[in-house]
Order: C-alpha cells, then sequence, then structure tokens
C-alpha cells in the first residue's frame, strides 16, 4: 500500500498531528497502526475532499443561503432545512479525480466490506462545536456503496442537533469541514469500550471494561446494556463484574437489502444470553493494550475494541470526557 495523497491516506501515513486533514479519529487510527498495535487497515478520505466537492458541486452558497438566517428554534422548519441540505449532498457527484482516488485505495484493500464513519475537522473551534451525531456506517461493501457511504458521513455534518447548537454558539455551518475513515471492518464475536480511568467518579486507580456480543454499535445507539467489568489498575484484579443477560446481537448480514446498511439483530443462543462475555485472560490482554495507548497519548482513553477468532482489534481511541459527580 503506497498511496498517499491529500485525497485518501493510509493510516500508516497518519499521526497525532495530522487532525487537521483526518480527523482526531483518523490521525488516531493513524497514530496506533504506527505503534505496531493490532488496528484493522484503511486509510481516510481527507477533510480537503469534502471542500472541493462543496465547491465542484456548487453546494457551499446553497448551504449558506439555507440555513443562515434559518430559525433554528422551529423544529419543523429546522428539520425540512437540514433534510434538503443533506439530500443535496448525498444526491451530488464527487469529482472525478477525487472518485478515482477513493475507489482506487478500496481496491488497494482488497475492497472487503467496511466501516465508514465520519469526523469534525476545525480548527481554532472547540471540540463543542463538533456537536452531533456523525454518521457511522457498518458492512458497507462495493465500490458505489463505499462513494455514497462517505457522502452520507459529509451529510451528518448537518444533522438537525448540529445545525441547532452552531447557530446557537454563532458557529458558521461552513466552518467545520468532515474527515471519513474508511476501514476494514472486524465481525466482531464480541465487542465494547475501554475507558482507562474509571469516568463515572473520575478514579485514576480503576479501568472499566464494558462488552457486548456482536458488533457494538447497538451499545452506542442505547439498545443494549454491556457487561460492564472494574479492575484494579495496579494489580488487574476484577473489583466488579456485571453481567447482562443479551437476548440478541447485532452482526453482518449476508443478503443486506441496502447496501450501505448491511447489518441485522441475531437471536443470541439461549445458553450464551447469561454467560459472561470476557474472561480474566480477555480483561488483561483488554487492559495492557489499553495502558500502552494511554501512556502514549499521556491522557486517560475512551477507547472503541473487537474481538474476532481470539484476536483484539482496535477501533478507535480519544481522549477520555470526564464526568464530574457533585460533591455528596
Amino acid at each position: 500500500m503506497t498511496l498517499s495523497n491529500e485525497t485518501a491516506v493510509w493510516f500508516n501515513a497518519l499521526g497525532k498531528e495530522d487532525a487537521w486533514r483526518a480527523g482526531s479519529k483518523g490521525a488516531n487510527l493513524g497514530e496506533l497502526t504506527r505503534l505496531g498495535l493490532p488496528v484493522p487497515p484503511g486509510f481516510v478520505v481527507t477533510a480537503e475532499v469534502y471542500r472541493q466537492f462543496l465547491e465542484a458541486a456548487q453546494l457551499a452558497e446553497v448551504v449558506d443561503r439555507r440555513l443562515a438566517h434559518l430559525n433554528v428554534d422551529d423544529q419543523e422548519r429546522l428539520q425540512a432545512a437540514t433534510g434538503r441540505v443533506k439530500r443535496l449532498i448525498t444526491e451530488a457527484e464527487l469529482p472525478a479525480a477525487a472518485s478515482e482516488a477513493v475507489l482506487q485505495a478500496y481496491r488497494d484493500l482488497g475492497r472487503p466490506l467496511v466501516a465508514v464513519r465520519g469526523c469534525a475537522v476545525a480548527r481554532g473551534l472547540p471540540e463543542a462545536a463538533f456537536a452531533g451525531q456523525y454518521a457511522s456506517l457498518l458492512n458497507v461493501f462495493g465500490e458505489r456503496a463505499v462513494l455514497s457511504a462517505i457522502k452520507r458521513c459529509w451529510a451528518s455534518l448537518f444533522e438537525p442537533q448540529a445545525v441547532f447548537y452552531r447557530a446557537h454558539e454563532h458557529y458558521g455551518h461552513l466552518s467545520l469541514s468532515a474527515a471519513v475513515v474508511v476501514q476494514e471492518m472486524v465481525q466482531a464475536e464480541v465487542s465494547g469500550v475501554v475507558f482507562t480511568q474509571e469516568p463515572i467518579f473520575s478514579d485514576p486507580s480503576r479501568l472499566v471494561v464494558e462488552a457486548v456480543w456482536g458488533l457494538g454499535e447497538a451499545v452506542g445507539e442505547g439498545v443494549l446494556t454491556p457487561d460492564l467489568y472494574v479492575l484494579d489498575r495496579s494489580s488487574l484484579a476484577v473489583l466488579e463484574r456485571r453481567v447482562e443477560r443479551q437476548e440478541w446481537r447485532l452482526e453482518r448480514d449476508p443478503q443486506p437489502l441496502d447496501p450501505l446498511f448491511g447489518n441485522r439483530r441475531e437471536v443470541v443462543p439461549p445458553d450464551q444470553r447469561s454467560r459472561e462475555k470476557l474472561s480474566e485472560d480477555d480483561l488483561q490482554t483488554l487492559a495492557r493494550l489499553a495502558f500502552r495507548i494511554e501512556d502514549h497519548f499521556g491522557v486517560p482513553q475512551d477507547i472503541e475494541w473487537a474481538r474476532h477468532g481470539g484476536i483484539f482489534y482496535l477501533l478507535q481511541a480519544r481522549p477520555m470526557t470526564l464526568v464530574a459527580m457533585p460533591d455528596m
């Protein structure tokens, strides 16, 4: 894989200094790849491509005109305006050169099933300016579907809640760009997150692991409750274990109706529903991976992981957002 340009950049050509073009998500995946950690291969469609796309499709002026003076407190108007902007983005064509560069990267990756995830990019704005749920599409397959998924990620910059927030905070809607991560899928048997510091009480002596059967997207959407494991950071002893019964899991749909949404709910076998998702050896393996990442970045980390075939893969790492609890 030798491709490295300003359209599609391989993870191993990125580092944390590249957040301005790859977003924090893409830059951190590059950093983890350079460390030799188990990151599924992939590339980032840079923020510059998004800007070129808006210019080539003559959408910047249209977006500004539709949103600049919109009364975002009027929910009906907000939904209508953002829906129209998102449709304009998803229906427009990428510039031919950018499209070919992205597709060549996908071919070089081996044309696998991929996860396509958006990440906002902005210089000089706080993280809060990125408010909104950026698109994350799993098990995307095929060249046309990959291009469509990238545009879905760009369009998610204009979800109603994101437009509402930016308007009230006086951030320009075109001050943000979007990078898109295209990463080979891990068909997870188990997946979840690791917090290298206990997130609720900000306890630096404890590490927390959450886990579910199947793909972890269902946890992010709030429709599954994960198992919870609390470990002592020094000894890696399990201090607390809460196992949740799980009736179904999210997995790949082998015959999806829509190539952009290749997932389905599958019933968990009865003998597995109340079983622990992770063994103590699993927990220690995850903890050691998490400590390497935290040591490298120097701050507590929120890490997404997936296990397939007995191997743990790292899907994302970012600084933790700690929740301060009131004094009792």
